[in-house]
């Protein structure tokens, strides 16, 4: 019996990690996840500006939420991600206080988080329908077992995909992370959006110049990303954004007028859970593929040891006594 139950174990241990690593290192398809960052931004009144009257306001409450479920299509291999980001100021109540909106859909592979090309849209108005956006590169979740390496990961902004470096190793509330940093622009937004939200067309008094003539500015683009991802299970646990907009002819134009500008990152709510989401699925994937089988080998390994001892001395017991010699006269000398 010992022999059988080691042999299990040890059999269990050999084919566990290979039948469980492929099933536990996979996005969840129940995946509801809601993560809230704030900052004081530099925002410019759109309404003052167009009428000739530039207003910009420094020090404004700003908050970014994004919201991330999994929608179908969905199958073994393959999920598709909707995630809704609004940013808003915290002063201002109900549309006056928008300040951007969207709704990202992009389906990735379950195992390592890159696109698939099945669906990838951004819907940016509620009054217009979803654009189709392909894409390559990572954008809510890196791959199981993060890599020291660059990664390509998608802006929404620029809608292209940038390098995002390595940078190091540190700790979050004592769970490892590997730091990524990524830098997008200064670039005209023109290119990526197109004409409409990204140009807008004013005297040349307005824009600070010396002429009346109309001057057509450009919305200006730049970001420095840092993010900071627990390695086993891709999960992000932090993440800070500075983003820059500006008005300008040009990324270098002197005349540059701010649009918004803001420095962004978790709040210490959304830190925390992630770091507990992280924490338990760590664990379980460990358990799943290192410690259990690990234990169970080690464990077979001294069932099948015990269990061979006993029957290798089982069988040598009777061979200790000769038949019909009681055990007694072994002892006795001889006559």
């Amino acid at each position: 019996m010992l022999v059988g139950v080691g042999v299990f174990l040890l059999t269990i241990a050999v084919l566990v990690p290979t039948y469980a690593a492929p099933r536990i290192k996979k996005l969840p398809l129940d995946l509801a996840v809601t993560t809230i960052s704030t900052a004081e931004a530099t925002v410019v009144d759109s309404v003052a500006l167009a009428m000739g009257r530039p207003k910009v306001e420094t020090g404004v409450p700003v908050i970014a939420q994004r919201h991330v479920t999994v929608q179908d299509p969905v199958d073994s291999g393959m999920a598709t991600i909707e995630a809704g980001l609004t940013i808003r100021r915290v002063d201002k109540s109900g549309d006056s206080g928008l300040l951007s909106a969207s709704i990202d859909r992009v389906s990735v592979d379950r195992a390592t988080g890159m696109p698939t090309g099945d669906v990838a849209t951004i819907q940016t108005s509620p009054t217009e329908s979803a654009v189709e956006v392909p894409r390559e590169g990572l954008q809510y979740k890196f791959p199981f077992g993060v890599e020291k390496k660059s990664y390509p990961y998608f802006d929404l902004n620029m809608r292209e995909s940038f390098p995002l470096d390595f940078v190091d190793e540190t700790e979050i509330d004592g769970v490892p992370v590997y730091h990524f940093s990524q830098t997008v622009g200064p670039s005209d937004t023109i290119n990526a959006l197109g004409a409409p939200g990204t140009e807008l067309t004013l005297p040349g008094t307005t824009w600070g110049m010396d002429t009346p003539e109309p001057v057509t500015m450009h919305r200006i683009y730049s970001t420095v990303r840092d993010l900071w991802v627990e390695p086993v299970t891709g999960l992000v646990l932090d993440g800070r954004e500075s983003v820059r907009q500006a008005w300008g002819r040009t990324p270098d134009d002197q005349y540059l007028m701010p649009f918004l500008a803001m420095t962004t990152g978790f709040d210490e709510a959304t830190r925390a859970e992630q770091v507990d989401m992280a924490t338990q699925y760590r664990r379980m994937i460990q358990w799943g593929t290192v410690y259990g089988p690990i234990g169970a080998g080690v464990l077979g390994a001294a069932l099948l040891g015990a269990g061979v001892a006993l029957g290798v001395r089982g069988r040598r017991g009777p061979a200790a006594t000769s038949p019909g010699l009681e055990p007694t006269r072994l002892l006795q000398p001889a006559e």
